[in-house]
């Protein structure tokens, strides 16, 4: 419920009982709103959500565009809890923090943009993504897609432990371009990663690691033979994959021969 109280034609607030953000609740706001040239313009204001701060530096609706409402906002989040994000959404759960920067971000009908940046801090590392793009905003089947993003010191081990794909140690930075998500599920990727040596890190994998491998380029085979080690060392390790228009393709980045 909401709606403009003012002494006069050019000032007043917008209250909000409450909004929904995923599972997680912005209650009893109460937001000053001045009318300009056929546009709300907001006050700066700040709210606590999923354990940390959202600022909302600037907002500025224009409700008669020729295509719906007309938004622009500064935007900004920081110390974003995943945990919390993850059960709000019913998505794998694993420790981390989310910072937002959107200056500015733009709402025109159902669509919404902003060359701004998400930093995802997870897994010992950071993966930091711009240019965000989404379409059919109240739609069950929205379309958002991030351009490009940096994987940067992201740690194997911890990512295997959530995902549960084996013991693979060892330190991923690389590059990601044109993630999507259609309804919620993946849709599209382009991951080109390898991994770096660093100091006090081992590179290997365990043999639940390298059996998740093998299912991914030829199904399920069983396990592995049976040997005295359950560690298998390496020297590098990288990849490419794509995903795009339902088809994946998936290239090793070190060639021995013809064999990659």
């Amino acid at each position: 419920e909401q709606g403009l109280e003012s002494s006069s034609a050019q000032e007043g607030f917008i209250h909000a009982r409450e909004i929904l953000v995923g599972a997680a609740s912005l209650e009893e706001i109460s937001l000053p709103v001045r009318l300009l040239k056929g546009a709300y313009v907001l006050e700066p204001s700040r709210f606590r959500l999923h354990g940390g701060v959202l600022d909302l530096e600037e907002l500025e609706i224009s409700p008669w565009g020729p295509r719906g409402s007309i938004a622009r906002a500064v935007i900004r989040a920081r110390g974003l809890e995943i945990l919390d994000i993850a059960r709000s959404h019913g998505l794998p759960l694993f420790p981390g923090r989310l910072d937002i920067d959107f200056e500015p971000l733009l709402l025109e009908g159902s669509r919404v943009e902003s060359n701004g940046t998400i930093a995802l801090k997870a897994f010992g590392g950071e993966m930091t993504f711009v240019d965000l793009t989404l379409e059919n905003i109240a739609r069950p089947y929205s379309d958002l897609r991030l351009r490009e993003g940096i994987v940067h010191r992201v740690r194997l081990g911890e990512v295997g432990k959530t995902f549960h794909f084996g013991v693979m140690s060892g330190v991923l930075e690389g590059t990601v371009r044109n993630l999507g998500f259609t309804g919620g599920e993946l849709t599209s990727f382009d991951v080109d990663v390898q991994t770096v040596p660093v100091r006090g890190v081992p590179q290997y994998l365990n043999r639940g690691a390298i059996e998740s491998i093998r299912r991914v380029f030829t199904g399920p085979l069983g396990t592995l033979e049976e040997s005295f080690f359950s560690k298998f060392r390496y020297a590098d390790f990288g990849f490419w994959a794509r995903l795009e228009d339902g088809v994946f393709r998936l290239r090793g980045k070190h060639r021995e021969g013809e064999a990659e």
